[in-house]
């Protein structure tokens, strides 16, 4: 930077980031003293954007560069700038570039990322990765910078490059340079350079492996030798390649593995691999094979995106390590070995079932003896170690026979040598064994009415694994044994006291309220089968999600979302009501309320009929029509009451509706009301009226009760238009009818 004052501006700036890095490890990001700094901050690199359009910080050879020139002795002695260049060297970044344009909330983000313990920084993939999962387009790590140093030393394409570059470049610290090939083939002329530059390489890679994974330095590997071999030509291959595969010999088999499996098959020939297995002792050998091994056995069922050639080389790699001479002989140990421990299993396990027979035919609480339990639990820990599965849920099926059984001290057994089993697997093979088990437990749950310590136990390990499982979105896999204790928590299956408290405490647990976002974001976003299982999931997990899904509806606009969320609440069923008896508030919008009114109408219950009444005097027509529907469709024997309690309440309009469900049920109890109804008339009749009464007489003669007969024939027979007494023709003519059904029912 030519302008020294524009250099001091930069550092005091680099100072601040300093600064507010530091204020972020003491204080919360929401605290005076962090918004403070960001302000200073903020407006410090404004004033810089007035006079340029970018700020460019670099390392090179642990000097600090602002914009491409050195800083001065005293400047880079500062603690501040040494603190934050030591900084960008432990996370082997060459440059940082904040650019015009950039928001303050693009730098806030930014220094929470870069203000993380760096411990915490490489445990969560390192700062390149955080740095990518947030949007801060103006802050760039490591871009292309040409710098220019002195007369003998430049960096970047086209340029004289220095040693240091050049290993940058080959193990992946810096993807974004481009090098200069002629010039480095001119380089790779001298063997001990390419000697030199591969060990000084595999330091930089021995050192990525603190921030990165296994994965990813093993292709650093292979980039960096595939480089070496495009470059040296065939100067010296096989000795080069000999150094490789001693130098890749020794580093440790998981990372072996990998690297044997990243499309090394044509480096050197081929030479280099074959160098790199002759060159293992034999124990390593063994190791390598087993990964190798595994991971071919397991690539049926895991994506294989860490493999530069997918599942093609591990299956390549799998067969030229197993049918070499080394591979061979290893098959054949491992063989062999695999018979011995095969034959000894099974020897243990057939008197371990004669031992627990024994002991299974004793009413003491099993085992009768420590020994044998202790025995059991050994046998357990060999097989899970061994890998042998079928053989412990066997085992565990013979020690829990008894688990489902009528008589509580055989249940109380079984349960109590299954809770010992499972605290001693670990956690993926309880969540395997008891996967297998779970239709026997879910029937035992089911049928136990004590709350022994075992009981407990198990129930929260199914409780982890439900957890587990709604933060996989594996929700339908949640639903059979989510069942059992949402029936024991809602009362549906009636337990003791203590039992239920498990079962409620159980989901609880499981509605916390990071699940129900899992789980309300599923059902409100994904696939029609996952937004059905995740729906089920949730009309299980006890009021709070309920409460949830009726705020869904209330405030949805979509009509296919509410008839959504409508269906799974008519399968959640009565313990619905409740809710919604809590959330009636006349005042909501008529179509939410409309909703409800739907939704108990679909629920077949006592408490729906009775909550529905009231919606029958609404304001709104649809709310109560609705209402109407609904109890027809749940009433009962309380449609009648309900309907006559709230007829005269109502307006003309409604009132037809009501008489008419009441002829339909043949309410007798509604005679004296409708025939009040029908003599006192108003002097001036209306149309609606004139329904009214025409619907009445209906509603009379389908009752068939001989009270209504003297009314009915008086107005049959009525005259005049002028009188009070006077009907209309229709009332005249359905009078009669009425007469005619009443005289019919009576003299049959």
């Amino acid at each position: 930077m030519a302008n020294l004052l524009m250099q001091q501006k930069a550092v005091e700036t680099l100072i601040l980031v300093n600064t507010a890095i530091t204020n972020l490890r003491l204080y919360p990001p929401t605290s005076a003293m962090i918004t403070n700094t960001v302000g200073r901050l903020y407006q410090a690199l404004l004033d810089i954007f007035e006079e340029t359009d970018s700020i460019n910080f670099a390392e090179t050879e642990k000097n600090m560069l602002i914009n491409g020139e050195p800083l001065s002795s005293k400047d880079l002695e500062r603690p501040q700038v040494r603190t934050f260049l030591e900084l960008l060297l432990f996370f082997g970044i060459r440059s940082l570039s904040l650019k015009k344009g950039m928001e303050k909330n693009e730098l806030a983000a930014f220094l929470q990322v870069i203000g993380k313990r760096q411990e915490t920084i490489q445990s969560e993939g390192g700062l390149q990765k955080l740095m990518a999962d947030i949007d801060v387009p103006h802050i760039l790590l490591d871009q292309k910078i040409y710098i220019a140093k002195d007369g003998d030393h430049q960096i970047l394409a086209g340029l004289e490059i220095t040693d240091d570059d050049i290993i940058q470049y080959m193990v992946g610290n810096t993807p974004d340079i481009t090098l200069d090939y002629q010039r480095l083939k001119e380089m790779a002329k001298d063997p001990q350079w390419i000697a030199e530059v591969f060990q000084k390489g595999m330091v930089q890679v021995r050192q990525q492996r603190e921030f990165l994974s296994n994965i990813k330095v093993s292709e650093n590997l292979i980039h960096m030798i595939s480089i070496l071999e495009k470059v040296m030509g065939e100067m010296d291959q096989d000795k080069i390649s000999q150094l490789i595969g001693k130098t890749f010999a020794e580093l440790d088999p998981d990372l072996i593995s990998l690297v044997l499996t990243q499309n090394m098959d044509n480096l050197f020939g081929g030479r280099l691999f074959q160098n790199v297995i002759d060159v293992m002792d034999e124990e390593k050998f063994a190791e390598v094979a087993q990964k190798v091994q595994a991971m071919e056995m397991s690539s049926t069922t895991k994506p294989l995106n860490h493999l530069s050639g997918g599942k093609e080389a591990l299956d390549r790699t799998y067969s030229r390590l197993l049918n070499s001479d080394r591979g061979i002989k290893f098959q054949q140990k491992m063989q062999e070995e695999q018979a011995l421990k095969k034959e000894k299993i099974e020897k243990q396990f057939q008197e371990m079932k004669k031992q627990m027979a024994a002991s299974l035919n004793e009413e003491a609480e099993f085992p009768a003896d420590s020994h044998l339990m202790d025995s059991l639990m050994d046998m357990t820990d060999e097989l899970a170690a061994s890998g042998e599965h079928e053989y412990i849920e066997s085992l565990i099926r013979h020690a829990t026979e008894g688990l489902c059984s009528h008589q509580q001290h055989l249940r109380d057994r079984a349960s109590g040598v299954l809770a010992q089993i499972i605290e001693r697997l670990p956690g993926d093979q309880q969540t395997l064994l008891m996967g297998r088990l779970l239709d026997t437990l879910i029937q035992w749950i089911k049928i136990e009415t004590s709350a022994t310590m075992a009981y407990k136990k198990i129930c929260n390990s199914l409780k982890d694994q439900l957890g587990e499982r709604i933060a996989e979105k594996r929700f339908a896999d949640c639903i059979p044994v989510l069942d059992v204790f949402h029936l024991i928590d809602s009362g549906t299956l009636e337990k003791n006291d203590t039992i239920q408290a498990i079962a409620s405490d159980i989901i609880g647990n499981l509605a916390s309220p990071e699940r129900l976002e899992i789980l309300l974001e599923a059902f409100d976003k994904s696939e029609e089968e996952t937004r059905v299982s995740a729906g089920r999931v949730l009309a299980r997990l006890g009021n709070a999600p309920l409460n949830l899904l009726l705020d869904m509806l209330r405030d949805r606009k979509d009509g296919a979302e509410r008839v959504r969320i409508l269906h799974l609440l008519i399968e959640i069923g009565q313990p619905m009501i409740p809710i919604i008896r809590q959330r009636i508030n006349y005042n909501e919008s008529w179509f939410f309320l409309r909703n409800l009114v739907y939704t108990l109408g679909r629920i077949d219950s006592q408490d729906s009929a009775e909550i529905l009444g009231d919606f029958l005097l609404h304001k709104n027509e649809k709310v109560r029509e609705e209402a109407l529907k609904s109890i027809q469709r749940v009433g009962g024997s309380r449609k009648g009451p309900i309907l006559l309690s709230v007829l005269q309440m109502t307006d003309e309009s409604f009132q037809k509706s009501i008489v008419e469900e009441l002829g339909n049920l043949r309410y007798a109890v509604a005679v004296p009301v409708l025939l009040e109804l029908l003599e006192v008339r108003p002097l001036m009749v209306s149309l609606s009226r004139s329904e009214l009464e025409e619907k009445i007489c209906f509603a009379l003669g389908r009752i068939g009760s001989q009270e209504a007969a003297p009314l009915l024939a008086e107005i049959s027979k009525s005259k005049g238009f002028f009188t009070k007494k006077s009907y209309p023709e229709k009332v005249k003519s359905a009078a009669a009818r009425a007469l005619f059904l009443i005289k019919s029912s009576s003299s049959s």
